[in-house]
């Protein structure tokens, strides 16, 4: 019994090597003639794009490509071009893109001798292989009858294994191009060689160096907006058309109220309205008033005695009538009319952080008609 294994292990040996791909392995007849290739794909190993010297690298060729689907496309403007204006500011086109159906078979030779040996099977070997190349990320060459692709990266690998691929595999390869780009270096305005037409240094432009210390009192003079000689046009350089808006312009009535206010940023007071026209029940109202230092001018939340919010952000400002009622915009609520007064006849247009209820106050009377 134990002399009939080596007989076994005669008949085995054949039938092994042949589903390996060894000599034993059936090798197709136009393999020997020259550009039977359909497809080679050419893998270097240097990961730089179009460099003069790519290095070492190697070609494989599969057993049998089902399919090959190029695709190149260009994206384009959705609006309108001016007549005249060059059409490659306005398009660009894509990466290329090649999908290729792979047909690996365990029966047959590889087309170069020793290639696709390192697994078990030649089709596990040519998965693999393709998996190493994709992890790597190795720059490929792909050549096919349609085109020429010099710069691809395999971005995806997929392989369905069924019943009837169990000696074989199908191998969906997709590639994707590399764009390049290259910079051009020439001489600066500074002399020397640069990418760029200026010099990459900081404090430094073409006027001289930066002023980098802090800003001297007589600079910050200069800008300040409250020193600059206003325009004596009419309303010039104010917000409002007109710098004055004395109670006496205003359609106020004998019950109008003046408002205690303070300059305190961020400061809240309730006030009782004895004269308004309102829906609300109680005419007590707590007003918020805050000064907003970035834009230079207050502004006023009103909600209330519950809280509730009824209007808020109402900026403080003067003008001349109807739009000195800076709740005219919201006669609809009921809550009255409210006036900037300029009292004491100051240049300013709108009260800043320190003259609000001194030299411009607020009045609030009943609603406007």
């Amino acid at each position: 019994m134990g002399s009939a294994f080596p007989q076994i292990a005669t008949i085995l040996n054949p039938v092994t090597t042949f589903l390996a791909g060894g000599p034993s392995a059936w090798r197709p007849p136009q393999w020997g003639r020259p550009s039977t290739a359909r497809l080679t794909l050419t893998v270097s190993d240097t990961t730089n794009l179009n460099v003069p010297n790519p290095g070492s690298f190697t070609v494989y060729i599969f057993d049998g490509i089902m399919r090959e689907d190029h695709e190149q496309d260009v994206v384009k403007t959705k609006n309108p071009v001016q007549n005249g204006a060059p059409i490659t500011d306005h398009a660009y086109r894509m990466p290329a893109r090649l999908v290729i159906e792979i047909a690996m078979s365990d029966s047959m030779q590889s087309f170069t001798a020793g290639q696709f040996s390192s697994a078990t099977s030649r089709s596990v070997s040519a998965y693999q292989t393709l998996l190493g190349i994709q992890a790597g990320i190795a720059i490929c060459q792909v050549s096919t009858r349609m085109r020429q692709y010099p710069n691809m990266l395999i971005t995806s690998v997929k392989d369905a294994a069924t019943s009837e691929t169990l000696y074989g595999a199908n191998i969906v390869v997709t590639f994707e191009e590399m764009i390049n780009a290259s910079a051009q270096q020439g001489n600066n305005l500074f002399g020397g060689t640069s990418s760029s037409a200026l010099p990459q240094t900081t404090d430094t432009t073409l006027g001289g160096p930066t002023l980098v210390g802090a800003v001297g009192n007589a600079v910050a003079a200069q800008h300040a907006i409250s020193t600059l000689t206003k325009s004596n046009v009419p309303g010039a350089g104010f917000w409002s058309s007109t710098n004055v808006n004395p109670a006496n312009q205003l359609p106020v009535s004998a019950t109008a109220q003046v408002l205690p206010l303070t300059p305190s940023p961020n400061h809240k007071l309730s006030v009782t309205l004895s004269n308004l026209q309102s829906n609300i029940q109680n005419t007590k109202l707590n007003l918020n008033l805050n000064f907003n230092a970035i834009a230079g001018f207050w502004t006023m939340n009103i909600s209330d005695q519950t809280g509730a919010p009824i209007v808020g952000s109402v900026p403080l400002v003067t003008g001349a009538y109807p739009g000195a009622n800076i709740l005219g915009p919201y006669g609809y609520l009921g809550v009255g009319s409210a006036y900037v007064i300029n009292a004491s006849g100051t240049t300013q247009d709108i009260p800043d952080s320190s003259d609000l209820g001194t030299d411009f106050t607020l009045v609030w009377d009943k609603q406007a008609n």
